[in-house]
């Protein structure tokens, strides 16, 4: 129960420091993003004598990076979770947390603070009792909200130092998971379809092509897509791959025949997908309609991530029964969005996406975690990385 008070305390102090980030932030808010979190927690890992490393990332934004020898049976454990939240525009209090009802109010409170205070608080006490069993490498990354340079830039640094140091025998990434053990999820390509026309006065729009109009043919074929090929590939956790047409531009003025027009366009892939070959293939489909007789153009992804898929080892089995025993049971899941779990199990380190709160309640104007899923989650953290 000790720890429990320790990592609410510490989760409310997590919450009053804002770490939006840039990318997202309001006018009214800072645009520092995770620099004053970042100093935060390496000020506390140094106060126990634990070196940190302050890996620069972007915008002067640092990765806290802390590796605490074990002495135990030789195993490395990789606890992740990232430090930057969207904005809390329009919340009611968010960045000043409330603790009611068993539950903990502010932004950042499942996503993903309530993970962060808990691996922080298990670490510290750990350390300070001196019961550190295995090897545990502390991360908080930044701009997971956005683009995920934080944890690309870890794994850059996991795999240059990987003949020194050697890859974790496990990362536990932080997520609001409700506590379930993530073992698969989701990558994601990101990008635009133009199509262009010729501009013309709204008064004689045959003297002018409509851009608007060809793109009228192309999203059709998105949702067919979906329904004629992408119905046809499941995974037995993450169900089928998703594509969606989700911003739309075209045209400059109501008295002007459109000359060109974009759509940005999300697709949810699963791990046995490659992220290129996938948008090589539904390009080619668009491209082979009869209905497509005019150029239309595919940009390049301007963000891909791969899905993930988590090997059965024995350092995930041993998690899964220790969650099982704290927890009376355990649930393996697949989850359809993306984390950054995907760039460290691309270098070959078994990763789950694993951490309190629900995923309902990230980004939300309510954002809240309930205080019995924090406290139990950091004595499972706790147990795995200190002696018995």
């Amino acid at each position: 129960m000790i720890l429990g008070l320790e990592v609410i305390r510490l989760l409310c102090e997590l919450i009053e420091i804002p770490s939006v980030n840039p990318q997202l932030a309001s006018p009214s808010e800072p645009k520092t993003g995770e620099t004053l979190l970042a100093e935060f927690i390496a000020q506390k890992l140094e106060a126990v004598g634990i070196s940190v490393i302050r890996q620069p990332v972007v915008d002067r934004r640092e990765n806290i990076i802390a590796l605490v020898e074990g002495r135990g049976d030789g195993e490395t454990v990789m606890l992740c979770a990232h430090m930057d939240t969207v904005s809390g525009e329009g919340m009611r209090s968010p960045f000043t947390p409330i603790v009611e009802g068993g539950k903990v109010y502010g932004r950042g409170a499942c996503d993903t603070k309530a993970s962060l205070a808990a691996m922080l608080a298990s670490v510290l006490k750990s350390v300070t009792a001196g019961r550190i069993k295995k090897t545990v490498m502390f991360a908080a990354t930044v701009d997971e909200e956005y683009a995920a340079t934080g944890a690309v830039a870890l794994r850059d640094w996991l795999r240059g130092h990987s003949e020194q140091l050697g890859l974790p025998n496990l990362c536990i990434v932080g997520e609001p998971t409700e506590l379930k053990v993530a073992t698969a999820h989701k990558g994601f390509i990101r990008f635009h379809i133009r199509t262009f026309g010729r501009s013309a006065h709204s008064s004689q729009p045959q003297m002018g092509i409509n851009a608007i109009y060809r793109m009228a043919k192309v999203i059709p074929l998105i949702e067919k897509y979906s329904s004629e090929v992408l119905v046809n590939l499941r995974h037995p956790m993450l169900g089928t791959p998703t594509i969606s047409a989700n911003v739309i531009r075209g045209g400059c003025a109501p008295n002007v025949i459109p000359d060109m027009c974009e759509v940005f366009v999300d697709y949810r892939i699963l791990p046995s997908q490659n992220p290129k070959d996938a948008w090589m293939e539904f390009k080619e489909y668009v491209m082979a309609s009869p209905d497509i007789d005019f150029q239309v153009e595919f940009g390049q992804p301007e963000i891909i991530d791969s899905g993930m898929e988590t090997p059965d080892v024995p350092s995930v089995a041993t998690l899964i029964k220790l969650v099982s025993e704290v927890l009376s049971g355990v649930q393996r899941v697949g989850v359809p969005y993306s984390t950054d779990a995907s760039k460290f199990a691309s270098i070959g380190i078994p990763s789950v996406v694993f951490g309190p709160g629900s995923i309902a309640q990230a980004h939300s104007l309510e954002e809240f975690v309930e205080v019995e899923q924090v406290e139990a989650y950091a004595s499972i953290i706790e147990r795995l990385i200190g002696d018995e």
